[in-house]
């Protein structure tokens, strides 16, 4: 007669089977050391009261299932949550008792006949007890077979007693004489659905092991493009629905799976419209809430025209979007304080204009001039005569030095070409492609200017029925051998027939022109490629617009060039690759907004440039490797949001870039960042969405939030993956476990 230590083993083996019990006890709750934390999470099991019946014995049961909650010593952030941890362990109890409640009404416990009578009642607590736990009190009744017998002692002889014959429950019950026999009824069984409606209804012998097979229920969705077929008596999972939400492109904006036959208010996320002019600088950035208009005035834009002298004509209000036509007066051109004509506005007359001292073709009213640039032509320089549109001619100034070696120059021209070297010698010819070599003798060239060199203007024209089609100023003059000696100050080039990749001037590492100042190539064919064209000349200042619409590859074009400061917007609709473009341009403080649809390769670009503070916002949606795109920028402080959902390389980006605060870009197919923040001493703000590798953001400046807004776009690391934080404000406080649970290790 074993009914109690029955119930109570029974419910405590059921009970320490739970993940979230730690310990499990009985009797008076004043026995139990509540302050010993390790005993935790606790059930403990009261036996209220038992009623013995003819054949069952039903016990009323409390069972307390209790945690301690653990508070926060951070601020509270939810006011919802609050700063512990008491809605988790509530319903982590919870779960406790309403899993020992399944196992008795339809599990384990019921079949051992341990079978829960009616609903069992629950009651929350909070600050319960002595310490601070939480919980809840489930009180139930249950009932179990009654062991118990009254029979014993003797039978007089002869006497044979009539047998009892009862049923497991009490249901049925018959006297036997004994000696007698006797045919029990069929077992009659009933099967009904939970709407008391009869499914089946089966005739079993009695006393026989009979099996049932109850029919699958068949769950359908409303419109019957959903069936799953589930087995009776069994708990089906439901598949999740979900709810793609698509903009009216058809975009996937997110997907969201939720659990079947409950009701989800999704919330379509608001459209942002920044509204920007074409050089990339914003105007207005409008919020749009989703299935709502939104109404933004544009402000009207202000067109000012001034004259040469920054006096304005007039000022007219044009609605945005809209085409202003605008008539200028006629007036008078001046260029370098000389008046060359007047014209009139609408185009009527042209003029010959010279830019700097050379003809630069005619000019009406409905062309567009740059008359004046930042370098200034030394006055004391030779002039470099006219040049006639379509005419193929080479003007180069050449610098002569009092030394008693030097002054030597080589360069080779495809297509019969003949040389005037402008010191009084021979004029040459020379057949396509033979190497043309000269020595000046100071005490032969007159014309000192005030940096103390002399000067001759080499001129070099293509013989009677030639045309021009390449040059080539690397060439070796035999005397000196393997050296280049180049001491062109300023060069013009005419050449309409030179094209494809036939003009090389100079280079970083073959042939470095220290002192050319200005190269204006005047007229040109269609290049394509101006790889390392200026590169290795530290004294050049000025490079007007030249045509560079096929031009593919500008790889290392401006390389060294250490004091220039700006350049013009070239055409680069057709470049592929910018790699080392600017590289160790010192001086360069800024650069238009390229057209950079096909580049793919930006590694280098900027890399040194010392005085570079800002970049606009270029194109870059094709681009896949910026490695040391921005390496050693000190005085970079901003960089636009980039599209670089293709970039794969970003080692080195912005290493020693030490005044650099914020960084945003999406990150999804990078996968190099080594030494992509080395240095980077002002960062405050870096965000690199669905970054799966690791990187180092060692002695940045950011704090816990920024830290924890950092992991937070992290995407799920790639392989075993390290972010360093180390040094930073924000390091020894911020959650790490943001993005360790995607799988990367943090160092502080």
């Amino acid at each position: 007669m074993t009914e109690f230590y029955d119930i109570t083993t029974d419910l405590k083996n059921a009970l320490i089977a739970s993940p979230f019990v730690n310990t499990v006890t009985t009797g008076g709750l004043e026995d139990v050391d509540l302050n010993k934390k390790t005993i935790f999470p606790l059930s403990h099991i009261i036996v209220n009261s038992a009623v013995p019946k003819s054949q069952t014995v039903s016990f009323n049961i409390s069972i307390i299932a209790m945690d301690i909650v653990d508070e926060s010593k951070d601020s509270t952030v939810n006011i919802f949550v609050g700063n512990d941890n008491e809605q988790d362990v509530l319903n982590t109890q919870f779960q406790v008792l309403n899993r020992l409640y399944q196992q008795m009404f339809h599990g384990q416990l019921f079949s051992d006949l341990i079978q829960i009578i009616g609903d069992p009642t629950c009651e929350p607590f909070t600050d319960r007890f002595e310490n601070k736990l939480a919980g809840w009190t489930m009180t139930f009744d249950v009932e179990i077979p009654n062991e118990m017998t009254i029979c014993g002692g003797s039978i007089p002889s002869g006497t044979c007693l009539d047998a009892f014959i009862q049923n497991s429950y009490g249901s049925f019950t018959a006297s036997l004489p004994s000696g007698s026999s006797t045919t029990l009824a069929d077992i009659n069984l009933q099967v009904f659905n939970s709407n008391e409606t009869l499914i089946d209804e089966v005739a079993s012998p009695s006393n026989v092991d009979f099996q049932y097979l109850i029919p699958d229920t068949i769950i359908v969705n409303s419109n019957n493009t959903y069936q799953l077929d589930a087995p009776s008596c069994e708990t089906s999972v439901l598949p999740d629905t979900q709810v793609i939400l698509k903009d009216n492109s058809g975009n996937v904006i997110s997907t969201n799976d939720f659990p079947s036959c409950e009701s989800y208010d999704l919330e379509a996320p608001s459209a942002y419209l920044r509204i920007q002019k074409s050089d990339g600088t914003g105007i207005v950035g409008i919020d749009l809430l989703s299935g709502s208009e939104t109404v933004q005035t544009i402000s009207d834009s202000v067109i000012t025209l001034k004259d040469s002298a920054n006096a304005t004509i007039s000022t007219t209000n044009v609605l945005a979007t809209d085409t202003a036509n605008i008539t200028a007066p006629d007036g008078a051109i001046t260029v370098n304080g000389s008046s060359v004509g007047s014209v009139k506005s609408n185009g009527t007359r042209a003029l010959l204009v010279k830019l700097d001292g050379i003809n630069s073709g005619t000019f009406d009213g409905i062309d567009t001039w740059n008359l004046t640039s930042e370098w200034v032509r030394p006055t004391d320089w030779l002039a470099i005569p006219t040049i006639a549109n379509g005419e193929q001619v080479f003007y180069g100034l050449f610098a002569v030095y009092n030394v008693t070696l030097g002054n030597y120059l080589a360069f080779s021209f495809a297509g019969n070409y003949t040389v005037d070297w402008g010191d009084g010698t021979p004029i040459e010819n020379f057949t396509s492609g033979t190497v043309a070599t000269h020595r000046f003798d100071w005490a032969n060239v007159g014309n000192v200017t005030s940096g103390g060199w002399r000067q001759s203007m080499v001129k070099v024209t293509p013989q009677s029925g030639q045309n021009i089609t390449a040059i080539n100023l690397q060439q070796f003059h035999p005397t000196i051998g393997t050296g280049r000696n180049q001491q062109f100050m300023d060069i013009v080039i005419n050449a309409p027939n030179v094209s494809g990749t036939n003009l090389t001037l100079y280079s970083n590492t073959i042939a470095i022109n220290r002192v050319v100042e200005r190269i204006w190539i005047r007229e040109i064919g269609l290049l394509t490629s101006t790889l390392s064209m200026f590169s290795g000349c530290p004294s050049l200042q000025s490079i007007p617009l030249f045509n560079t619409a096929s031009v593919t590859n500008m790889t290392s074009m401006f390389n060294n060039c250490t004091s220039l400061q700006a350049v013009p917007l070239f055409n680069t609709s057709a470049v592929t690759n910018m790699a080392s473009m600017f590289l160790s341009c010192f001086s360069l403080q800024a650069v238009p907004l390229f057209i950079t649809n096909s580049v793919i390769n930006m590694s280098s670009m900027f890399n040194s440039c010392f005085t570079l503070q800002a970049v606009p916002l270029f194109n870059t949606s094709n681009v896949t490797n910026m490695t040391s795109m921005f390496n050693s920028c000190p005085s970079l402080q901003a960089v636009p949001l980039f599209n670089t959902a293709n970039v794969t390389n970003m080692t080195g980006m912005f290493s020693n870039c030490t005044s650099l605060s914020i960084v945003s870009f999406t990150t999804t197919a990078l996968t190099t960042t080594t030494n992509m923040f080395t240095s980077c001493i002002s960062i405050q703000r870096t965000i690199l969405t669905g970054l799966t590798r690791g990187v180092s953001l060692l002695n940045c400046q950011m704090s816990a939030t920024e830290l924890n807004s950092f992991f937070t776009a992290l995407g799920t690391a790639s392989g075993a993956q390290t972010i360093t934080v180390t040094g930073n404000p924000g390091a020894s406080t911020c959650n790490t476990s943001i993005a360790t649970t995607k799988g990367f290790t943090v160092v502080i």
